[in-house]
């Protein structure tokens, strides 16, 4: 009797779990406890290979519910957006970090867009996307890791958020397209290489915050002409940061510097750059006018359609330095490409009214259509004296001829019969 009265017991506590009383007194089985996460709307679905509908592969960690992208397909779309989170069986996941070589040379593709969720991009995550030409890094990113956008020939601009703290090394090197880049005053440290052989920067602003500038960061931007420092020398000033930066006309540095950082700065910087003190103090933002009055209809003149078509089919010199990019397995090919960029960079940095003497290797077979491009477009004066094949040719930039950009290289033979012309 004790033993069935002992189960009985035990089956009502059973029951008493595993039910709900109502107002009205009816009893409800309880449904059992969910331990998994159901996906919002918003949330990508992944397939059992862990890849999404836009061929970006992931890889989960179960543990804190996050994700990495880990690779791509060889279906990978042009224009990615990567999500925020993503969804496998049930569970969402918070995408958090771009992996190691995630997109390396994904030639075809030409935008992404990175979600605030990411704080991290590794190495080598987009290196060599050749076509790259726009990316959305977003507040909440802390690190672009080495060799991050390394080789991304289209990429034109390039702005780093308030969120990064450092910058890896080679991150944009060799970016040949890139022609401005905001540094925010949150890094700290601009890794060795980081933005070497970016041809196309112009100007570039060092925020005082930054204690680290690494071996040759600069190196052969041999178009930059301006550099502002808007604080001290970085506490770790490496190896000649701006190597090979011939074309620099102004070092702006800020006049309320003591006379020993000023001294400092002198001293590390390369003596044929001209430093500028003054006020780098931003402006305040404009008051917006409470009542504003509305400008009369402007008069616009008439648009010069013919050198706007001339302008818009010619290629920039960057892109056809892309184009001439030989092999890098090409050793030959590859000499003889930094031979020509180097006679480039010489002639942005003649003076007016120089002359540039330019003797070419006899084994040289061709110009490339570049050179004549760089030398049309000069805002000096600079005659080029070319010296080749036991022969010698004048070209100045008024002489030089447009149509060139449609040849990708020229023979002497060619230039000198078209000259002849």
């Amino acid at each position: 009797m004790k033993k069935i009265l002992a189960i009985l017991i035990a089956l009502l506590a059973a029951l008493a779990v595993q039910t709900v009383a109502f107002a009205d007194g009816e009893m409800m089985p309880l449904q059992p406890t969910q331990t998994e996460s159901i996906a919002d709307e918003n949330s990508v679905e992944l397939n059992d290979d862990l890849i999404d509908s836009q061929g970006i592969k992931y890889r989960l960690d179960e543990n804190d519910q996050t994700a990495i992208v880990s690779g791509h397909t060889d279906t990978l779309s042009e224009v990615i957006t990567i999500p925020a989170t993503v969804t496998k069986d049930g569970v969402k996941y918070t995408v958090t970090s771009i992996g190691y070589d995630a997109f390396e040379l994904c030639s075809g593709l030409t935008s992404v867009t990175i979600p605030d969720s990411v704080t991290s991009i590794g190495d080598f995550a987009f290196w060599n996307c050749s076509d790259l030409t726009s990316v959305d890094i977003p507040d909440g990113v802390t690190s672009i890791g080495n060799r991050a956008f390394s080789e991304c020939y289209s990429l034109t601009s390039v702005t780093i958020p308030g969120s990064v703290t450092s910058i890896g090394k080679s991150a944009f090197a060799e970016c040949r397209s890139l022609t401005s880049v905001t540094i925010p005053d949150s890094v700290t440290s601009i890794g060795n290489g980081a933005f070497s052989y970016c041809t196309g920067l112009t100007s570039v602003t060092i925020p005082g915050s930054v204690t680290s500038i690494g071996d040759r960061a600069f190196w052969d931007c041999d178009s930059l002409k301006s550099i502002t420092f808007e604080g001290t020398v970085p506490e770790n000033w490496g190896d000649s940061p701006f190597y090979g930066c011939s074309a620099v006309q102004t070092v702006y540095l800020s006049d309320d510097l003591t006379a020993e950082e000023r001294a400092k700065w002198e001293k590390v910087l390369p003596e044929s750059y001209p430093i500028e003190y003054k006020d780098l103090t931003p402006d305040p933002e404009p008051t917006p006018d409470p009542d504003p009055t509305p400008d009369p209809t402007p008069t616009t003149p008439p648009a010069d359609n013919s050198t706007a078509a001339e302008a818009a089919s010619t290629p920039t010199v960057q892109q056809m330095e892309s184009a001439e990019r030989p092999d890098p397995q090409d050793v030959e090919a590859t000499e003889r490409y930094n031979f020509w960029m180097g006679v480039k960079a010489d002639l942005r940095a003649a003076a007016d009214g120089k002359t540039l003497r330019v003797h070419v290797p006899a084994d040289y077979t061709n110009m490339p259509a570049s050179v004549m491009e760089q030398i049309r477009l000069l805002d000096a004066d600079v005659t080029v004296d070319l010296r080749w094949s036991g022969e010698r040719l004048t070209i100045t930039p008024a002489t030089a001829q447009r149509k060139t950009a449609l040849k990708a290289f020229w023979t002497f033979a060619q230039l000198c019969e078209l000259y002849a012309q």
